[in-house]
Order: C-alpha cells, then structure tokens, then sequence
C-alpha cells in the first residue's frame, strides 16, 4: 500500500527528499514531490477526477491509512 506521505505518481517520500512535507494538490489535496509529478498526473487523468476527490471531502489526513487515488502507472517503450 502507498503511503499517505508519499508522492502518487513517482512514490518518493518527504524524508528520501529530505523535505519537511510534500506539496498537496490544492483542490484535492493529493500529494505530488515535484511540480513534474503533480503535472504528469493532471495530464495523465487527475483532471478529471480532482472536483470529485474535492467534492468528497478531499484526500485524507495524512497518516489515517484511508485510501486514496491510486497512483498513475508509468507507462514502459
């Protein structure tokens, strides 16, 4: 299972980046490592789901163990 800390597309976590915290998705709340990893997952579907995810209260609190999106699959060639 996915971290809550950790980023949905790449997995990298606050501490392997040695960052306090992730940066969140504003609308949603999902969280992304980079602006890269947050703009792959707009383009690769997050935009058509992040009003509903926002709608139904947004991702969980971190650390809550609730499900949340699954993560965008890297795409091999």
């Amino acid at each position: 299972m996915l971290s809550m800390d950790a980023c949905t597309v790449c997995a990298s976590t606050a501490s392997s980046l040695r960052v306090d915290r992730l940066k969140d998705c504003a609308r949603c709340k999902t969280p992304y490592c980079s602006q890269d990893c947050q703009t792959a997952h707009w383009n690769g579907g997050h935009k058509k789901k992040c009003k509903k995810i926002a709608k139904a209260g947004g991702r969980p609190a971190r650390g809550n163990g609730v499900a949340r999106e699954a993560p965008l699959q890297k795409v091999r060639g």
